[in-house]
């Protein structure tokens, strides 16, 4: 009875040592979120960990963060979702309404979508880990009956993990 009462006492004792470890000089805790990204001059974060999936033989992938809390939702698609493109790769992929390569916006049950102008950069793609980081950046306008424009800007992900389809 002892011996698990100093186990129980030592297993708090440990948890509580950990988890007041931080490498923040100030005292405070660091967060290090996988995706940002700025909508019109305000901080986006998602509330849950952002997904990926590349299909189409590595021509496509799909990039997925949510907000649950405020009902947003960023997806950045990247590449030829059905023809025979080059598999992707570290590389700049403008958006300009020729490929697939977008950004859609969803808050509040309305729907934007770029509008041919933006940015997505890959600068890395681990197929080992399957991980993807990247910048990303552009204006969406709303569609089907949304109107409004917003701005987006500073978007990193940042290891991403993804599965493949």
């Amino acid at each position: 009875m002892a011996k698990n009462l100093i186990k129980a006492i030592l297993g708090i004792f440990l948890l509580f040592s950990v988890s007041s470890c931080n490498n923040d000089d100030g005292g405070g805790t660091i967060t290090v979120t996988p995706f940002t990204l700025t909508i019109d001059g305000q901080q986006y974060l998602p509330t849950s960990i952002p997904s990926a999936q590349l299909s189409n033989s590595g021509r496509f992938m799909i990039i997925s963060a949510v907000n649950t809390v405020t009902d947003q939702n960023i997806t950045i698609s990247i590449g030829d979702s059905t023809g025979n493109s080059s598999e992707l790769t570290t590389a700049s992929y403008p958006i300009d309404n020729t490929d697939d390569t977008s950004i859609a916006y969803f808050v509040n049950n309305s729907t934007y979508m770029t509008d041919g102008s933006g940015q997505v950069t890959i600068t890395t793609l681990n197929t080992s880990a399957r991980t993807v980081s990247g910048t990303f950046q552009g204006t969406v306008t709303g569609t089907f009956g949304t109107v409004g424009t917003f701005t987006l800007a500073n978007g990193e992900f940042m290891d991403i993990p993804y599965s493949v389809q």
